[in-house]
């Protein structure tokens, strides 16, 4: 919901209904605007009143002005920007040096027997030793 600042400025610009702003002001001020009020009527007692504003200035700068840097400011500027060339120079001989694919090792016939002669490794379960009284 817009308060009747916001919609009084909508209406200023031809895009806000007078209609409803009318009724939130004869909603939230009952004691100052009459139930017959006009648009006009309305306007005049709340700007009046100093519930509306005619104009709105926002709060934002008019101009910027740059701070001034430090000299260590500056100086650390000049460091990253260094590091960052050193980082993009590094980057760009690591993609220059394309190394070839290994070799694959050659497959011997020793290796089947090998994996044959491995025993399998089994546990015995533990046995519980009963002792009689």
């Amino acid at each position: 919901m817009k308060t009747l600042n916001e919609q009084y400025q909508l209406i200023k610009e031809g895009k806000g209904h007078k209609g409803v702003f009318l009724n939130e002001a004869k909603r939230q001020f009952p004691q100052y605007i009459r139930n017959a009020a006009t648009f006009d009527e309305t306007t005049t007692i709340l700007k009046q009143r100093g519930i509306i504003n005619e104009n709105i200035v926002g709060l934002a700068p008019i101009n910027s002005i740059a701070p001034k840097k430090e000299s260590y400011e500056s100086a650390f500027e000049a460091f990253l920007a260094e590091a960052k060339k050193k980082d993009e120079d590094e980057k760009v001989k690591a993609e220059e040096k394309k190394v070839s694919p290994a070799p694959k090792p050659a497959v011997s016939k020793v290796e089947p027997e090998l994996k044959a002669e491995k025993p399998k490794a089994t546990v015995k379960p533990a046995t519980a030793v009963k002792t009689g009284k």
